[in-house]
This record gives structure tokens, sequence and C-alpha cells, in this order.
């Protein structure tokens, strides 16, 4: 991983792992996430994948490809991060969007297992 892409990919990490280890703490309690605390990682984490994206193409020398960039990639990031790693990257742009897919279920996948290993 390139350092243009590994600094602005910082913010979502720590993001990632902050909502992950709250989801922990909450699965071993026994306590469901708060509607609050599920609505800000639905915010937070598009809104840093377009500052990713942002510093990605600075980094690369591009401009955005077309008004409103940034609200296509925050409310569809799911499927535009992915597909703007392949564009950009070609093949190993999958990689990329793998990986950006596993950020995404990371938090719920982790606390649905240590849920399902703390009831046995």
């Amino acid at each position: 991983m390139t350092r243009f892409l590994l600094k602005p990919l910082t913010p979502l990490l720590v993001l990632t792992l902050l909502y992950s280890a709250g989801l922990i703490i909450l699965a071993l309690r026994g306590v469901a996430p708060s509607q609050l605390l599920e609505t800000l990682w639905a915010i937070s984490f598009p809104l840093l994948a377009v500052y990713w994206i942002r510093g990605d193409l600075k980094a690369r020398g591009d401009r955005e490809p077309f008004f409103e960039f940034e609200a296509f990639i925050f409310f569809g990031s799911l499927v535009v991060v992915p597909y703007y790693l392949f564009r950009t990257r070609g093949t190993a742009g999958l990689a990329g969007a793998f990986g950006f897919w596993m950020l995404a279920l990371f938090p719920f996948t982790v606390a649905k297992t240590i849920l399902t290993l703390h009831r046995l």
C-alpha cells in the first residue's frame, strides 16, 4: 500500500477499530448498541470514505470526476468506493475494494463472533 493511500485511510481504520471495540464491549455486557451509536457509524464511515477518496484524488493529481462527487461517494460508498478503486487501479484495485468491504463489515462480524463465543 502506497503512502498516499495510507495517510487518508488512517482515520477510517481508527474509526473502524474504535467502533469494533465498542460493539465488543456492548456484546459482552449483553447490551444492544444505541440508535445514536449506529447512526454515528452510518454517517462517519462514508464521510471518512469521502475524505479518503479526496486524499487519493489529490495525491494522484486528478480532479473530481463530476459535480457533487463527494455526495455520490457518501450515499453510495459501498458501491462507489470499490468502483473508484477498480477504475483508478485496474484489477489491483479489487484488493482495495475487498479491503474496504471488510472494513465496513469488520465491527459487526467481530462483535457477533465474540457474542457467540461468549455464549458458549
